[in-house]
């Protein structure tokens, strides 16, 4: 079935006079979009007496939107079996392990963190001397190069604070969830979007200040089952990335009409990252009890020796 969105022509016919409204006889010709039809499909034909127009619908794929890419997108899309791989083997770390190698955990959030913020900031600033994504191959790779070498710097100085480490990533944690949550709700206001993933950054970095260790698993279960199945998803195709969700969403287009595996892929999310806390749960509670069990059996010792 056609969906919102699509193109229309509407042609002006010279010369001629329209009774109701004093301008020119139009015809307008719409292509609907339909993700279903490969072909151009006539639909049918409408009439609109006191506009003193004609309008013929047809459906197609190619009256559906094509999304403009950045070059972030582009160099993953470009590097995909690359890209896939690593997101999906960070990505089962960090959901099954997260807790358990937590330092490491805290030095790739911030790695990752920083190396796309800085290479963002230098896209934009290349954009305005090369024009919008028209940066040359080798330009993408020194900016991708020199990012992920700042992020690594700026990554290891931060696993020096750990507290400061565990905030950041909590608020990784709460902006992933506030996407999610603007996905799932189609949420097309620009103020309401930010102020969603504020409020959920600001609200981990204060609940984990006295829940550390509950929810920092939940946040890494979490993360690492989206980057997971966000790694599958490269190779599996039927789940849009977060710059083509907001472009649907901008026109008014819900991401579940144009690609049915949309509830799929965040039910795999949210089923992941309960089974993977639930796991992460299961062995650090045994990793404490067998802590506990040392401390006693050295201290019984010690008693013993001194007797």
């Amino acid at each position: 079935m056609p969906t919102e969105g699509g193109l229309s022509l509407t042609y002006s016919i010279k010369d001629s006079v329209c009774k109701g409204t004093g301008d020119e006889k139009k015809m307008t010709v719409t292509l609907m979009c339909d993700p279903n039809e490969h072909e151009m499909k006539y639909m049918d034909q409408r009439f609109y007496k006191s506009e003193c127009k004609m309008e013929l619908r047809y459906k197609s794929k190619g009256g559906c939107p094509v999304l403009t890419q950045g070059q972030v997108e582009k160099f993953m899309n470009d590097n995909k079996f690359l890209v896939g791989m690593i997101m999906i083997g960070l990505g089962a770390v960090l959901a099954f392990t997260g807790y358990y190698f937590l330092d490491f955990v805290i030095f790739a959030v911030s790695f990752a963190s920083f190396s796309l913020a800085i290479s963002y900031i230098a896209l934009v600033l290349t954009d305005k001397g090369y024009g919008e994504n028209q940066q040359p191959d080798w330009l993408l790779w020194v900016i991708f190069g020199g990012a992920l070498l700042a992020g690594g710097l700026a990554a290891w100085m931060i696993t020096k604070c750990r507290k400061f480490g565990i905030g950041l990533l909590a608020a990784c944690g709460g902006i992933a969830l506030g996407i999610l949550i603007c996905q799932m709700t189609a949420i097309n206001n620009s103020i309401i979007y930010y102020a969603i993933l504020g409020a959920c950054a600001i609200g981990t970095c204060i609940m984990v200040s006295f829940l550390e260790k509950p929810l920092c698993i939940a946040i890494t279960s979490f993360l690492g089952s989206y980057m997971l199945v966000r790694g599958v998803s490269l190779f599996a195709g039927g789940y849009p990335s977060e710059f083509q969700v907001a472009e649907l969403i901008k026109q008014h287009i819900m991401p579940w009409t144009q690609y049915k595996w949309f509830w799929a892929y965040l039910a795999a999310v949210l089923i992941l990252s309960l089974l993977s806390a639930c796991f992460q749960n299961q062995i650090t509670g045994k990793g404490s009890q067998r802590s506990n069990s040392n401390q006693t059996d050295g201290s019984a010792t010690h008693g013993v020796n001194e007797r």
